[in-house]
């Protein structure tokens, strides 16, 4: 079976496979009457009438190539998810002591060949909730320590098709405290960072917070979102292009059951059926509809080292009140 593919004025090529060969046949055009010749393109070579046939279908009228039309450095449009993201910020440490921010530093461009060895050791992610406030899981934390380096999160200013990260040190964590007992509880992987950047015209901190949600009115079977830095900075050189270009990523899912508080120091959690991966602890669970958050990512499932489509989340009604009932000043 063949199918023409008009390729210019009075010639339609046709592709045909038989066997391990693939031929071009350039076939009669009834318009414009121009005789039958068969090209052939076999394993062992190419023959230059048939580079010719190639050629027609390269320089044709098909489909005017034309660059300006293609947004390259776009990140797509303004939906829900793409909001959410925005609220995101990676946390880890840094291979370099960051200078105080100021309009005048200058940078490391993505394009410099010493762009990846600035790169942030990603361990979580970090959602910011309030002013000067983000929420991570209190592991992510815990998994600087090894490394005997403060930790950062990394905000991001956006400049026409580019984007300006800028690292800020984390000033204190704090492990959440439960209301019942007035005490911290270890149990709820839980904790608030404080970060209070300075925002000047200079150089503006731009991370706005996420939108709540009522976590208790979710459901088994609701459908949700969830979205963080899985695999941390791996996920950003893993391909040979397009490298070094730090975003969140988002997958969906569903509510696949909401497991209630058995012990007086649990908490209700959601399970939900998305793959969890290293970085992603910290992510942010959300309604796909609007954007509000609905939890917060704490654990995963593995097996034989291999991760489960299943991640555990602490549901919003825990998070927004502690958010809310922690203060803080600075100097």
């Amino acid at each position: 079976m063949t199918t023409p593919i008009q390729a210019g004025a009075g010639e339609v090529i046709a592709h045909m496979v038989r066997g391990n060969d693939l031929e071009l046949k350039e076939i009669p055009d009834k318009k414009h009457r121009t005789s039958s010749r068969e090209h052939a393109w076999s394993r062992r070579g190419v023959r230059s009438s048939s580079v010719e046939a190639m050629a027609v279908l390269l320089s044709g009228s098909m489909s005017p190539f034309n660059p300006d039309l293609i947004p390259w450095a776009s990140t797509g449009r303004l939906t829900p998810a793409y909001r959410v993201t925005q609220s995101l910020l990676p946390l880890g440490i840094l291979p370099f002591e960051p200078h105080p921010p100021k309009a005048e530093i200058d940078g490391i461009g993505s394009d410099s060949p010493d762009a990846e060895k600035y790169l942030m050791h990603i361990v979580g992610t970090a959602i910011q909730v309030d002013q000067g406030k983000l929420l991570t899981t209190g592991d992510s934390i815990e998994a600087v320590r090894p490394h005997q380096a403060d930790p950062f999160v990394l905000a991001h200013l956006v400049r026409g098709n580019g984007r300006v990260f800028i690292p800020y040190r984390i000033a204190q964590a704090l492990r959440y405290v439960d209301p019942r007992t007035n005490a911290v509880n270890p149990t709820v992987d839980l904790a608030l960072l404080i970060v209070p950047a300075r925002s000047t015209e200079a150089v503006p901190y731009e991370v706005k917070p996420i939108h709540w949600g009522d976590s208790t009115q979710a459901g088994v079977g609701d459908p949700v979102m969830v979205a963080g830095y899985p695999l941390g900075t791996d996920l950003f050189l893993e391909y040979k292009s397009n490298r070094g270009f730090i975003q969140p990523t988002v997958y969906s899912g569903i509510i696949g059951a909401i497991v209630p508080a058995i012990q007086p120091t649990d908490t209700r959690l959601f399970r939900i059926t998305v793959p969890g991966i290293g970085g992603i602890s910290g992510g942010v669970v959300f309604n796909p509809k609007n954007g509000e958050v609905l939890g917060m990512v704490t654990t995963s499932m593995h097996s034989a080292a291999l991760p489960q489509p299943v991640i555990y989340a602490i549901p919003s009604e825990i998070l927004h009140p502690y958010v809310k009932g922690v203060t803080f000043q600075t100097a």
